[in-house]
Protein backbone atom coordinates (compact mmCIF):
# COMPACT_ATOMS: atom_id res chain seq x y z
CA UNK A 1 0.00 0.00 0.00
CA UNK A 2 1.17 3.19 -0.85
CA UNK A 3 1.28 6.67 1.23
CA UNK A 4 1.42 10.17 0.91
CA UNK A 5 3.45 11.88 3.36
CA UNK A 6 3.09 15.94 3.69
CA UNK A 7 4.40 18.84 5.75
CA UNK A 8 3.67 19.25 9.17
CA UNK A 9 3.03 23.25 8.65
CA UNK A 10 2.35 23.49 4.87
CA UNK A 11 0.56 20.16 4.17
CA UNK A 12 2.45 20.57 0.69
CA UNK A 13 3.02 16.55 -0.27
CA UNK A 14 6.72 15.50 0.14
CA UNK A 15 6.95 12.09 -1.34
CA UNK A 16 5.35 8.57 -1.54
CA UNK A 17 6.22 5.57 0.18
CA UNK A 18 5.43 1.99 0.57
CA UNK A 19 3.57 1.59 4.08
CA UNK A 20 5.06 -1.07 6.15
CA UNK A 21 3.21 -3.87 7.75
CA UNK A 22 2.31 -3.52 11.50
CA UNK A 23 4.34 -6.37 13.39
CA UNK A 24 1.76 -7.02 15.98
CA UNK A 25 -1.12 -7.40 13.44
CA UNK A 26 -0.20 -8.83 10.13
CA UNK A 27 -2.42 -7.69 7.00
CA UNK A 28 -2.74 -3.90 9.02
CA UNK A 29 -0.30 -1.16 7.83
CA UNK A 30 1.62 1.46 9.57
CA UNK A 31 0.46 4.95 8.36
CA UNK A 32 2.59 7.62 10.52
CA UNK A 33 1.79 11.27 11.63
CA UNK A 34 1.25 13.54 8.72
CA UNK A 35 0.85 10.70 6.02
CA UNK A 36 -2.21 9.71 4.32
CA UNK A 37 -3.60 6.63 2.37
CA UNK A 38 -5.60 9.56 -0.14
CA UNK A 39 -3.86 9.22 -3.21
CA UNK A 40 -2.52 12.72 -3.87
CA UNK A 41 -2.70 13.09 -7.45
CA UNK A 42 0.01 15.47 -9.96
CA UNK A 43 -0.41 18.77 -9.59
CA UNK A 44 -0.46 21.39 -12.77
CA UNK A 45 2.55 23.08 -13.45
CA UNK A 46 3.51 26.44 -11.12
CA UNK A 47 1.61 24.66 -7.87
CA UNK A 48 1.45 22.14 -5.67
CA UNK A 49 -0.91 19.33 -3.92
CA UNK A 50 -1.91 20.41 -0.64
CA UNK A 51 -3.51 17.76 2.25
CA UNK A 52 -6.59 18.72 4.37
CA UNK A 53 -6.79 16.33 7.20
CA UNK A 54 -9.87 17.53 8.40
CA UNK A 55 -11.85 16.49 4.90
CA UNK A 56 -9.09 14.32 3.90
CA UNK A 57 -8.81 16.08 0.63
CA UNK A 58 -6.05 17.06 -1.43
CA UNK A 59 -5.58 20.67 -3.64
CA UNK A 60 -3.74 22.43 -6.43
CA UNK A 61 -2.22 25.53 -4.72
CA UNK A 62 0.06 27.91 -6.78
CA UNK A 63 3.57 28.05 -5.66
CA UNK A 64 5.53 31.12 -6.58
CA UNK A 65 8.39 30.41 -3.88
CA UNK A 66 11.43 31.94 -4.92
CA UNK A 67 9.78 34.34 -7.29
CA UNK A 68 10.29 37.96 -7.22
CA UNK A 69 7.13 40.58 -6.23
CA UNK A 70 6.86 43.78 -5.78
CA UNK A 71 4.95 45.52 -3.29
CA UNK A 72 2.02 48.43 -4.58
CA UNK A 73 2.67 50.59 -1.34
CA UNK A 74 6.30 51.14 -2.13
CA UNK A 75 7.90 49.02 -4.84
CA UNK A 76 10.09 47.52 -2.84
CA UNK A 77 10.75 44.15 -3.93
CA UNK A 78 9.58 40.52 -1.91
CA UNK A 79 10.63 37.51 -2.63
CA UNK A 80 7.97 34.95 -2.67
CA UNK A 81 7.90 32.23 0.64
CA UNK A 82 4.61 31.64 0.48
CA UNK A 83 2.19 28.81 -1.03
CA UNK A 84 -1.04 30.60 -2.85
CA UNK A 85 -1.63 33.68 -4.73
CA UNK A 86 0.35 36.59 -5.14
CA UNK A 87 -1.27 39.87 -4.81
Amino acid sequence: MEIYHYHPVTKEHLRTSDARQSPKEPGTFLVPANATIVPAGNAPAGSVRVFDPQSELWSSVDDHRGDSVYRKSDASKVIVDWLGPVG
